[in-house]
């Protein structure tokens, strides 16, 4: 099987699948949600260069965690004001995973966030903050996850700590409650790996999250799914983005994934016409599904279209909008 190894300068192919993609070191013990020794001895990610083929991911220092503030809610006689989202810290119930609960009275929805290949911990952060505090609040979400990119492109040293989030999110899944699972580039082959515990090695034992999730892979990889899998969820829509006659990297994938997956969704394409990418930059046509304007029209620039948002830079929600956030 050929899949687009996900780094952002050039696109580049390999042959071969990943066959089953597993965690490197968490599913042995998945009832433990210890972030501590779940990070030991991991290394430092390798953020590549501009000229290597790689997302350009910057430096940690420069990027806060957050974007902006949250709603404070409703201040009604008797009735405690919502906590500052922005306010509340991340906990780490597994390696590269964050966890926040906003305690969000609008429902008990959950949302797990991937970032691409080398998107450090702050950035995608910085995403998952702005899409709960523009879109996810007022649909219901509470839970929140914001999980880093891998640290390679085809997520070969598997590293995140999939296993440990599933048995931090299972005792908080409220009856009735959905879960929302959006992954972009790289990152699919990490959220690949998640629904694979879920609905194939058993991590979801007594089969709580059946019909009640929503994926949405965001011009990314299809490999690990399978119509088993998929067929276990709620949806499952497969987002590419077209700039006039660019097209994003992954466009390709995408399709023929929402081909054999139509009747859970399908092939979603977003207009990128004012995503100011030139002519050709594929890889800047990559950042739509993040941020509505990139902001450097010839590349991608992970740490500024993850985490710079702004009035001409706003987080991109229209596969969510378009699709009404995966409800029934």
């Amino acid at each position: 099987m050929k899949r687009a190894l996900l780094a952002v300068a050039a696109l580049v192919t390999a042959c071969g699948g990943l066959g089953e993609i597993g965690e490197a070191a968490d599913v042995a013990e998945v009832g433990a949600v210890d972030a501590t020794s779940d990070r030991a001895d991991r290394g430092a990610l390798d953020a590549g260069t501009p000229d290597s083929g790689r997302i350009d991911a910057g430096t940690a220092d420069s990027a806060g965690p957050d974007v902006g503030t949250a709603d404070a809610g409703p201040t009604d006689a008797g009735t405690l004001p919502e906590p500052d989202f922005t306010a509340i810290p991340w906990s780490e119930p597994g390696y590269g995973v964050a966890y926040r609960d906003s305690e969000n009275p609008r429902g008990e929805d959950v949302f797990i966030g991937y970032a691409g290949y080398a998107v450090q911990a702050l950035w995608s952060r910085a995403w998952v903050t702005q899409l709960f505090r523009d879109a996810l609040h007022d649909r219901g979400v509470r839970h929140v996850y914001a999980v880093q990119g891998p640290r390679d492109s085809a997520y070969a040293a598997q590293e995140i700590g999939n296993s440990r989030l599933i048995a931090h999110l299972l005792p908080r899944l409220a009856p009735g409650a959905r879960i929302l699972v959006a992954a972009h580039s790289s990152g699919a082959f990490v959220a690949n790996e998640l629904l694979q515990q879920l609905y194939r090695r058993g991590l979801d034992p007594t089969h709580i999250t059946v019909g009640r999730l929503s994926y949405w892979d965001l011009d990314g990889a299809s490999d690990g799914l399978t119509a088993a899998i998929v067929g276990q969820m709620q949806h499952a829509w497969f987002v590419w983005a077209n700039a006039g006659a660019t097209r994003s990297p992954n466009a390709g994938t995408m399709i023929a994934a929402g081909n054999t997956y139509a009747s859970a969704g399908g092939a979603l394409q977003l207009d990128a016409s004012a995503s100011g990418c030139n002519a050709g930059a594929v890889w800047c046509v990559h950042m739509a599904p993040i941020t509505t304007r990139s902001h450097n029209p010839s590349n991608a620039s992970a740490q500024l279209d993850y985490s710079g948002f702004d009035s001409a830079h706003r987080v991109q929600t229209a596969w969510l909008t378009r699709t009404n956030f995966g409800a029934p």
